[in-house]
């Protein structure tokens, strides 16, 4: 859900500022993707430290280009 919104807009427009903000959502998903990992391998202590990432990584991304 956190990726195909995006997605799925800059599908259907063809705009750069949508393919930009699908890539911005997927570089963002990361995060996601590697908690869903560590809950994995490490456990879920580990893997809720990397999502409390994700307000912070979505702050950044606001400020500087991610793509």
């Amino acid at each position: 859900y956190f990726i195909f919104r995006p997605l799925r807009t800059a599908q259907r427009s063809g705009k750069p500022k949508d393919a930009g903000n699908a890539v911005k959502a997927g570089v963002l998903g990361l995060i996601l993707m590697d908690a869903a990992i560590a809950a994995g391998f490490a456990g879920w202590d580990y893997s809720l430290l990397i999502v409390l990432l994700l307000p912070l990584s979505m702050a950044m991304a606001r400020a500087f280009a991610v793509t």
